[in-house]
C-alpha cells in the first residue's frame, strides 16, 4: 500500500525522487494540491445534483432553459419607464410590489437592445447571460496567467504548471455555483460578473481607466459599488477613479434623459426600505440575512415574490453597524501599504461592497471565482512551509463552500442546528480574513531562503 502511494503522490507531485523538505518548498506542489481541491468541489457537486440538490448548477447550464428573474421585472420595469404602460417606478416597487430593486440606470441594457433593432425579451437577454458565463471563465483563465507571467520570480511556477493552475480555475468557473445559477435563473448578475472579471484582468494590464469603467457600469445596477471611487481617491489611484466616474457620469445622463428625474429619485426609497427589511431566505448570504433567519426561522426556506420581513430595530441596528465596520475596513485598512493598489486589494474592496449590502443572494457572489484565484496565487507566492499548508486548509475549504450550493442543509430549518444554513457567510468571512492578512504581509513566513520578496504591486 505504501508503494502504492508513492507512486501515485509521484505522479501527481513529483515526490518520488524528493525529500521531504524539498516537496514543500516547491510551489508545483501547491498548484497540484489546488487542482485536486478544485476536482473534488466539482465532484461534490456532481454527487449533490445526482442526490437531487443543486451542486454547483452545472447541468441546468447545459441541459436546461433559462428563466426570467430579472428579465421579468425589468420588463415591466422598462415598459413603464418608457411610457409604454402607465405608472412609475415608484408604484411598481410600493404599490404593485414587483421586487425591481435596480435603478433606473439598469435600463439602459433594454435602451441599448432596442437601439440595435433587438427586442429585450428574456431569449434575447439570456444569449448575453450564457455568452456571460463563457467570457467569464475565459477571463478567469487568462487572468491567472497574466498574473504568474508578472509575478513569476516570486511565484516560480514553470510553463506547464502555470497552464494547469489558469486552466484549472477557468474549467471551476463552469462548475462554480455563484456564477452557473445566474444562468438558469435569467440574471442580469451573469453580465456584472463577466464585467469584474475583465475588469481584474484589466487591473493587471495596468489598464486603471479602463477597470474603472467597468466598475462604473457595474454601478449602474448595483449602486453600492460606487463606493469604489472613495476607496480610490483613498489610495491614490486617480486614473481608476476618473474611469469610475466617467462611466457613472455618462450612464446617468442617458439614463435621467431617458427615464426622466421622478424615475431616479424614488430609488433612494427603495435603498431605505431594503436596509430595514433586508431578505430572510436563508441563501441572503448577509448579516441582515443571518439575523433575519435567527428571529423568523419558521421563514428560512420560503421566498416571498411580493413582500419583505416586517422591520425589526435590532435587525437594521446590526445591518447598518455591520455594513459601515466591513465597508470602513475596506475603505481605510492597508491604504498606506504597499499592497493597497494591489488586485487583491482591489478585490477584497468589491466582495466587502458586496457582504455590506443587506442583500446578497448566492449569485451576486459569482465575482468570487477570479478573488479565489489570485488569492491562491498570493498565497503560494507570499507564504512558505506551514504557513502555506495552514492557509491552504483555509483557502480549499471556502472554495468548497462557496462553489457548490449546499441545500442539503434545510434539513437543519427549525433545529439547534439550523445557524448552519449560513455556510457561505462563513467563506465569506474566512476569504476576507485571509485576503486582509496576505495584504498587510502577515503572511509572510521566512521558511523560504530565495531571497527577498518584491513587495505587492
Amino acid at each position: 500500500m505504501t508503494s502504492v502511494a508513492r507512486v501515485v503522490s509521484g505522479a501527481i507531485f513529483g515526490w518520488d525522487s524528493k525529500s521531504s523538505g524539498e516537496r514543500w518548498r516547491d510551489p508545483a506542489v501547491y498548484v497540484r494540491i489546488a487542482v485536486l481541491i478544485i476536482l473534488l468541489s466539482i465532484v461534490a457537486g456532481i454527487v449533490l445534483r445526482l442526490s437531487g440538490y443543486v451542486g454547483g448548477a452545472y447541468s441546468w447550464f447545459s441541459f436546461s432553459s433559462a428563466r426570467d428573474d430579472s428579465w421579468f421585472p425589468m420588463g415591466l420595469a422598462y415598459e413603464r419607464a418608457t411610457g409604454v404602460t402607465p405608472g412609475t417606478l415608484r408604484d411598481l416597487f410600493f404599490v404593485d410590489h414587483i421586487k425591481f430593486q435596480y435603478p433606473a440606470s439598469s435600463l439602459l441594457l433594454y435602451s441599448a437592445l432596442d437601439l440595435l433593432g433587438i427586442t429585450p425579451t428574456p431569449k434575447a437577454l439570456n444569449v448575453l447571460v450564457w455568452l456571460s458565463v463563457l467570457g467569464t471563465a475565459l477571463a478567469v483563465y487568462q487572468t491567472c496567467v497574466v498574473f504568474i507571467d508578472k509575478y513569476q520570480s516570486s511565484l516560480r511556477l514553470n510553463s506547464t504548471d502555470k497552464y494547469l493552475i489558469a486552466a484549472a480555475f477557468g474549467i471551476a468557473t463552469l462548475f462554480f455555483y455563484p456564477i452557473m445559477i445566474a444562468w438558469r435563473l435569467g440574471q442580469i448578475q451573469a453580465l456584472l460578473n463577466v464585467a469584474f472579471a475583465v475588469a481584474c484582468l484589466c487591473w493587471l494590464y495596468d489598464r486603471k481607466i479602463a477597470a474603472g469603467a467597468l466598475i462604473g457600469v457595474i454601478c449602474l445596477v448595483k449602486p453600492q459599488l460606487s463606493l469604489f471611487f472613495i476607496w480610490a481617491l483613498l489610495r491614490g489611484q486617480k486614473d481608476f477613479a476618473i474611469g469610475q466616474a466617467a462611466a457613472i457620469a455618462v450612464g446617468l445622463t442617458l439614463s435621467l434623459a431617458l427615464y426622466g428625474w421622478d424615475n431616479h429619485i424614488y430609488y433612494l426609497e427603495v435603498l431605505s426600505y431594503l436596509s430595514q427589511h433586508g431578505e430572510v431566505f436563508w441563501d441572503n448570504t448577509t448579516v441582515n440575512g443571518l439575523v433575519n433567519g435567527l428571529y423568523y426561522p419558521e421563514e428560512t426556506l420560503t421566498w416571498y415574490y411580493h413582500s419583505f420581513p416586517p422591520y425589526n430595530p435590532v435587525t437594521y441596528a446590526l445591518t447598518m453597524l455591520s455594513s459601515v465596520i466591513i465597508a470602513g475596513l475596506a475603505l481605510l485598512v492597508n491604504r498606506s501599504s504597499p499592497s493597497s493598489g494591489s488586485l487583491l486589494a482591489f478585490q477584497t474592496a468589491a466582495l466587502s461592497f458586496t457582504l455590506a449590502s443587506p442583500i446578497a443572494w448566492g449569485h451576486h457572489y459569482g465575482v468570487v471565482m477570479p478573488m479565489l484565484a489570485i488569492t491562491f496565487l498570493e498565497i503560494v507566492r507570499q507564504t512558505s512551509g506551514s504557513s502555506t499548508r495552514n492557509y491552504l486548509l483555509g483557502w480549499g475549504a471556502c472554495l468548497l463552500l462557496f462553489s457548490n450550493y449546499w441545500n442539503i442543509t434545510e434539513h437543519l430549518a427549525e433545529t439547534p442546528f439550523a445557524v448552519l444554513q449560513n455556510w457561505r457567510l462563513v467563506a465569506v468571512f474566512g476569504l476576507l480574513w485571509m485576503m486582509y492578512r496576505l495584504q498587510s504581509g502577515a503572511a509572510v513566513t521566512a521558511e523560504r531562503n530565495v531571497g527577498a520578496r518584491p513587495a505587492l504591486a
